[in-house]
């Protein structure tokens, strides 16, 4: 049963992902619900939160957060016995796509029971090449010019149409300015750099 969405505080303490997951789901659906965009803190906070779940699976126990609003870089933090990542948070859509508004016209299509063509596997991969380098490279430009590096998370569907080493070669660019740069690509993460690999996640959405 839906209730309030937890408030960002509730997100800026460390917990285990699979809860943490699950409440900034819940969250983001209330608002899907109402047909309005979820604010900013829940997207971070599931995207983050997600990440977290397929690491866990992946390579063990972690713990994961929302910064607090004070600090405001960078957006989320996991940590796992002596690693610790910082994570900044961004989506790679095409230029020009809204997201949540794009998802509630399709919604209020579908209840006047119009047929809405999917895209093509082309035109993903197409929206996925575009979208990749430019958001990097205008997260690198913003947030890291005289900044100690982070870890970049690009959260995108449109990747899942791309083979690792093609997203690796779409950040290629950027590889010095962040520590890390990770793609959350459904239930997988590609690590483009500095190490080459992918993490596979075991729980359904």
């Amino acid at each position: 049963m839906l209730t309030e969405p937890k408030p960002r505080k509730w997100f800026e303490e460390w917990r285990e992902p699979g809860r943490f997951f699950r409440a900034a789901d819940e969250g983001v659906k209330i608002f899907f619900v109402a047909d309005k965009a979820p604010p900013q803190y829940l997207r971070e906070a599931y995207v983050a939160g997600l990440f977290a779940r397929i690491w866990r699976d992946d390579g063990g126990s972690c713990e994961v957060r929302v910064v607090p609003e004070r600090e405001k870089f960078p957006d989320a933090q996991l940590r796992a016995g002596d690693a610790s990542l910082n994570l900044e948070v961004t989506m790679a859509l095409r230029e020009g796509k809204r997201m949540f508004k794009e998802w509630r016209d399709l919604r209020a299509k579908a209840k006047q029971g119009e047929i809405v063509l999917a895209e093509t596997s082309e035109q993903r991969q197409a929206s996925a090449r575009e979208a990749i380098p430019r958001v990097v490279g205008q997260k690198a430009d913003k947030h890291y010019a005289g900044q100690a590096p982070t870890t970049l998370l690009v959260c995108t569907d449109d990747g899942r149409t791309l083979s690792a080493e093609e997203m690796a070669r779409l950040t290629e660019p950027w590889k010095d300015r962040f520590e890390a740069i990770y793609l959350l690509c459904g239930m997988d993460v590609v690590m483009a750099w500095p190490t080459l690999c992918v993490l596979r996640g075991k729980e359904p959405f």
